[in-house]
């Protein structure tokens, strides 16, 4: 069975701050915050595929957190047995006519299925609708992430309960979950360290003239052993950014960006590293090293209550003293994608607006975030380098959630 993960007491605390009855997820992903469900079918398929002559649009699954209680997720029945394993979730359904079970049918499943129909709609927007009013929601506000509702099912809502004022409150999901739970922190954590322990296994297939797909298939390999999911695997080809071309054959002195990515769990582990191929270079390993070290110092001295200014500021300083040219260095949240608040890039502070929300992105760094320091540098037509490494924020210290220590370059053998 697997528990919730949402950070309930924090996304209470911002529905208090801003005044809301609900928070309304309609992606994938923060259906998936709120609930843990995952289901191929509303991240792959469009209605127009399931149903002819429907709308060219993803088919839809919401939930949704009120004021009290546990999330609610809103999903077709076909689908319904996806969620056999969540807890603390409540399940209301839509669908076509309900299916008649036979007597027979007395297992654990047979009988989720039985209360997953016992009180389906026809269509999501009145399942949607009817869920909400059995939380007494026909009033107040409510913040809708609106970047994943359909016009027509939103129209439908603001008809269904005309009372209620729904906003676009995308920015408040993203608020919430910035600071992660220790169930999350968990899943990071063996996410960071599958993907590390596969791309290192994957760099011992470095050689002059490999093709960089024999690497590829390794890492994949080595993280299906762990039940882990590839998201993405990269490499910088003469310092000319970045490819997933697995065709490109590795050259003797070449040193290229490699940056792998994948989700255990549907949380994301994401680490950068730099390979040199069959041939020593001093100033190739000397550079890496000065990169590898400046991410150590700014850790060292990044604590909860910086901002992400403080942050690239401290970057910039370090970059300058050590007389290395356009370093691209940044930071970022990780978890549910490869990219969250907080989000620390050169350029100054933004300030961020939804129909709820106005913030500037200079978040101050919490206790429980989770984030991506790194830095590539890309010298076209030459080669290219990067580290990128992942840190949990204590109150006065970062904890990295990989192992490795060493400032080495990986040296390939041939």
């Amino acid at each position: 069975m697997r528990s919730t993960l949402p950070n309930i007491r924090r996304a209470r605390g911002y529905m208090q701050q801003y005044g809301l009855r609900v928070v309304l997820a309609t992606s994938p992903t923060n259906v998936a915050y709120f609930t843990g469900f995952d289901c191929w079918l509303y991240q792959k398929y469009t209605e127009d595929m399931l149903v002819l002559g429907a709308t060219h649009e993803r088919k839809e699954t919401f939930s949704f957190l009120g004021e009290t209680g546990g999330p609610v997720l809103v999903t077709d029945s076909y689908t319904s047995l996806f969620a056999s394993e969540l807890q603390g979730v409540e399940l209301r359904c839509y669908g076509g006519a309900p299916t008649t079970i036979s007597e027979r049918g007395s297992s654990r499943h047979a009988s989720f299925f039985r209360s997953a129909l016992a009180s389906q709609k026809d269509t999501p927007v009145e399942a949607l609708a009817a869920a909400l009013r059995e939380q007494g929601v026909t009033a107040g506000r409510v913040a809708v992430e609106m970047a994943s509702i359909r016009e027509e099912t939103l129209s439908a809502l603001r008809k269904a309960l005309p009372q209620v004022e729904f906003l676009d409150g995308g920015l408040v999901l993203a608020l919430i979950r910035m600071v992660k739970t220790d169930a999350e922190l968990g899943l990071l954590t063996t996410a960071a360290r599958i993907n590390e322990r596969a791309l290192y296994k994957s760099l011992r297939l470095a050689r002059v003239g490999a093709p960089v797909s024999e690497l590829s298939r390794r890492y994949i390999v080595e993280i299906a052993k762990e039940v882990e999911v590839l998201d993405q695997n990269l490499y910088s080809p003469d310092g000319l950014w970045l490819s997933g071309a697995q065709g490109y054959r590795l050259r003797r002195g070449e040193y290229t960006i490699v940056d792998t990515g994948c989700t255990f769990e549907l949380y994301f582990g994401d680490m950068g590293t730099t390979l040199l191929v069959g041939k020593k270079r001093p100033d190739v390993v000397n550079r890496y090293r000065e990169i590898w070290e400046a991410i150590d110092e700014v850790a060292d001295h990044t604590e909860a209550g910086m901002t992400p200014s403080d942050v690239m500021e401290r970057f910039r300083n370090l970059y300058s003293r050590k007389n290395i040219p356009n370093p691209d260095y940044q930071g970022h949240g990780i978890g549910l994608e490869p990219r969250e608040y907080p989000i620390m890039g050169q350029g100054g502070p933004k300030t961020v607006v939804d129909e709820v929300v106005s913030v500037s992105t200079e978040i101050p760094l919490e206790v429980g975030m989770v984030v991506s320091l790194e830095t590539s540098i890309y010298e076209a037509g030459e080669g290219s380098y990067e580290v990128e490494r992942t840190f949990v924020i204590g109150k006065s210290s970062l904890k990295e959630l990989t192992t490795k220590k060493d400032r080495t370059i990986f040296l390939s053998d041939a």
